[in-house]
């Protein structure tokens, strides 16, 4: 079976990590991880996934440094980043959708939800991708 999309999920938090991939490996998607936005750097550019989950509190490179960096950068700017934190207050929200997040989600959530907006998102990438492809 093909698999649905690519998601690369950054978090220095093995538990995390593995939540996530429980929540997402019955939705059939490819999952790569990273531990920081270093990490989280070099494997968007490799991997070139669908979707991006990133932490925002993480060692050698936080999750807003990295944002800034991928939506400079012409050839993995248009990935959508799905920020998913327990350190959140307006003004982290305001910060992480100025600098290009997707969406913003506070943990803990609620699974469903969870589920339903990472399929949103990609499904959305994969839309645009099409069409860019189309012309």
């Amino acid at each position: 079976m093909e698999k649905k999309g690519i998601i690369l999920i950054v978090d220095d938090n093995k538990n995390n990590q593995e939540m996530y991939r429980i929540c997402l490996e019955p939705e059939n998607y490819k999952i790569y991880f990273a531990d920081n936005g270093d990490q989280g750097l070099k494997l968007t550019r490799q991997v070139k996934p669908d979707l991006i989950l990133s932490d925002i509190m993480m060692p050698i490179m936080d999750g807003y440094q990295m944002i800034e960096k991928l939506k400079t950068d012409p050839d993995v700017q248009d990935i959508p980043i799905f920020v998913l934190t327990t350190v959140i207050n307006i003004v982290d929200v305001v910060k992480a959708f100025q600098l290009g997040a997707s969406d913003v989600l506070k943990k803990p959530f609620h699974v469903a939800e969870f589920v339903a907006r990472v399929n949103a998102m990609v499904k959305h990438k994969k839309a645009q991708d099409a069409y860019k492809t189309s012309y």
